[in-house]
């Protein structure tokens, strides 16, 4: 009866260690060939200049649209990288162009925007999910020209490697530093789906889409009037990841806001605002370190005879 019994057991440690020696191959050789493997990968001092090219169209309390074409340039640049490889990169806005319709006034042209000059920062780890941010001016109230909620080029991608054409969630709270002061927060959910690789704009990269929704809220003065914003968020988006260099290329967004705006307790307007935006990169420039200057050997000076 002991025999049988310590057959018993050596026969489930046998069948237990069988097991995790299974599941260890299983790891090893968990990566199929269509398993894309991603991440960002900023690299320290580089500095990355995007065109973001959007279309407009906002109305608040039932007003005739505003329409709006935007042509801008963002800079990101990596100002410094942690000890376990989270990125600290400062946003700023160079420059911005518009062209302008609200109802009988066609094609206004605008050149000039508060936001212009204004500079962010946002701290990330490899799978782009925020842990801190900051901006210039904290009491200097005012919101980036596509508004608190505008797309946003770092986005949150949620896991290292998947197969193509598989599916997953990404759940995030982000504070969108580069979109306004007060910060605007948005809590959203997203869906993507790895496409796989293609080649762009000379670029080999890795192809996600996605569709997002989301909540977001934000407190800001128009016009002398504290007030606070509130929007409900859907939209969808193509984003291409350099394969190489673990840095956005391209990101195609677009979203439907429908906001609330909180004048008071009992004074509330509604609105919407469709944005269609186009980031692309226009310009990469890897830090270079200054040159060290050759000392110049200083001439020995020679005794005199006495």
């Amino acid at each position: 009866m002991k025999r049988f019994a310590l057959f018993i057991i050596s026969l489930f440690f046998i069948t237990i260690s069988s097991t995790f020696g299974q599941h260890t191959n299983v790891d090893d050789d968990y990566l199929s060939k269509d398993t894309l493997c991603f991440k960002y990968n900023f690299k320290l001092k580089d500095t990355l200049i995007y065109k973001a090219f959007s279309f407009d169209s906002i109305s608040i309390d039932y007003d005739s649209p505003l329409m709006r074409v935007r042509e801008e340039i963002w800079q990101i640049v990596c100002d410094s990288l942690s000890f376990d490889y989270n990125f600290f990169l400062s946003m700023k806005l160079l420059s911005y162009k518009a062209v302008e319709s609200y109802k009988e006034t066609r094609d206004n042209k605008v050149e000039t925007h508060n936001w212009v000059g204004r500079s962010s920062w946002i701290l990330i780890d490899s799978l782009g999910y925020r842990l801190n941010y900051g901006s210039d001016d904290s009491l200097k109230f005012d919101l980036a020209p596509g508004g608190a909620f505008q797309p946003n080029l770092i986005i949150a991608l949620g896991t290292h490697c998947k197969e193509i054409n598989e599916t997953w969630s990404v759940r995030s709270l982000d504070d969108l530093a580069e979109n306004g002061v007060p910060v605007p927060l948005v809590r959203q959910s997203s869906l993507f789906r790895l496409k796989g690789t293609i080649d762009t704009l000379g670029e080999n990269c890795i192809r996600f889409e996605f569709i997002k929704t989301g909540q977001g809220s934000v407190r800001t003065i128009i016009d002398n009037n504290q007030m606070r914003v509130t929007n409900v968020i859907n939209g969808f988006g193509v984003f291409d990841l350099s394969s190489n260099r673990g840095i956005p290329i391209h990101l195609f967004s677009t979203i439907e806001q429908k906001l609330t705006i909180h004048l008071s307790e009992e004074d509330k307007q509604p609105g919407y605002h469709y944005i269609n935006t186009n980031f692309t990169l226009i310009d990469y420039k890897p830090y270079i370190p200054p040159k060290k200057e050759d000392k110049k050997t200083k001439p020995v000076k020679k005794n005199k005879k006495k």
